[in-house]
């Protein structure tokens, strides 16, 4: 509804209507300008998306469960395992969030060189 409203406004002259799938040609075409070398990007591509969620959903899942487990160990054994539990919970906590900062940062570089 909205591109037909802005289509009766708009001079066709002055609107592309234009689907990133279509690459440089038609932009270019509309632009009058040459058609670069290089390939268009594509910084969105949806399985490398779904990869990254589903990394960081595992993580979050296997951070979760892993913390509750050496809880449930520690209060199970009493005060002779917490501090190993906690030894072993820091890292866990601490490794996760490097992976998924690593994970994020990743795809943003993906956009930024753009």
């Amino acid at each position: 509804a909205h591109i037909e409203e802005v289509k009766s406004v708009v001079p066709p002259n002055k609107l592309l209507v234009f689907d990133v799938r279509e690459g440089w040609e038609p932009l270019c075409k509309f632009l009058d300008v040459p058609v670069p070398d290089t390939p268009f990007p594509n910084i969105n591509d949806a399985s490398e998306v779904r990869f990254v969620f589903n990394a960081i959903r595992a993580l979050t899942w296997i951070t979760i469960l892993g913390v509750a487990a050496l809880l449930a160990l520690s209060l199970y054994y009493g005060s002779t395992y917490t501090l190993l539990c906690l030894v072993l919970v820091l890292p866990l906590l601490w490794g996760s969030g490097r992976l998924v900062t690593w994970l994020v940062s990743n795809q943003t570089d993906k956009s930024t060189a753009v």
